[in-house]
């Protein structure tokens, strides 16, 4: 159909030679002048090592104020049509775009295009791909937030999974599509985000899909701040379910990246530590 159509036009300009493509959804209150989107580019642009990026990035939009918005500032965009209206931090809303997430990476492995899934609030510090490369069917930086939500029964942004690397390969597809048909049977199985069917391990196993989940240090969180910013390569703004506060966090840590006065590390340590200056920290 016409959608596969684009998306396949989409892939084949954005991949990289190794048929890989970073990708990113956001929504209308996502992408728009001073939003998260805008940030997010940013980052690749004044990360270490992480400009070149930029030609691989697929942004997955949404809606259609979101995709015209994307499209005005970057050349590889996707409309994702969904049924149901999309209300950023609630948890039904999460449900939703997990399902709608893992169709298209169904999709997209399906096409023979291995994914890096960035959310568009992780911030690109330092190039973080090569830490990805391992012969895995996923690799995956799961946030401290999960065990919360898990024993809430909610999906968070936390729980989600944020970041990770998803080859294309049999093993993968037959992995989602046993998760579909596991998920008919129990609805529960369904809902679970790829950072908990990832724990299940009997599940897993059963699939033959191998997991790595990457060292949390290397994956800087708001919920969970690395105690050593100089390994982090990412930086992602969970724990915040204020937009206001987190662009503002976002534009705090970006501006630390940028200080040409101090060390970019002693910067974004302080930011952590002073305990005043990031609004979703504040309890």
């Amino acid at each position: 159909n016409s959608d596969r159509r684009k998306l396949v036009q989409v892939l084949r300009a954005a991949t990289t030679p190794s048929r890989t493509v970073i990708m990113t959804i956001v929504d209308k209150s996502w992408a728009r002048p001073g939003s998260i989107l805008d940030l997010f580019l940013e980052s690749f642009r004044t990360g270490d090592g992480t400009k070149f990026y930029l030609k691989h990035l697929v942004i997955v939009a949404l809606d259609s104020q979101a995709f015209q918005y994307s499209k005005d500032i970057h050349p590889h965009c996707y409309h994702l049509k969904t049924a149901a209206h999309f209300k950023p931090f609630t948890s039904f809303s999460y449900l939703i775009l997990n399902k709608r997430r893992n169709e298209l990476l169904l999709e997209v492995v399906e096409l023979g295009y291995s994914v890096v899934y960035t959310d568009a609030d992780v911030m690109w510090l330092r190039n973080p791909l090569p830490h990805f490369q391992i012969p895995r069917e996923l690799s995956i930086a799961c946030d401290s937030s999960l065990s919360d939500a898990s024993s809430e029964g909610e999906s968070t942004d936390g729980g989600f999974g944020g970041f990770f690397h998803l080859m294309s390969s049999d093993v993968t597809v037959e992995f989602f599509h046993l998760w579909k048909l596991v998920g008919v049977l129990y609805p529960r199985v369904a809902n679970l985000s790829l950072c908990e069917i990832s724990r299940d391990t009997k599940f897993v196993q059963s699939a033959g899909f191998r997991i790595k989940f990457v060292e949390a240090d290397y994956y800087g969180e708001f919920c969970r701040p690395s105690r050593n910013i100089s390994k982090t390569y990412t930086m992602h703004a969970n724990c915040c379910n204020n937009l206001e506060s987190k662009v503002h966090d976002l534009k705090l840590v970006l501006h630390a990246l940028a200080n040409p006065e101090k060390s970019k590390d002693g910067t974004l340590h302080q930011l952590f530590t002073s305990g005043n200056t990031l609004k979703c920290l504040t309890r």
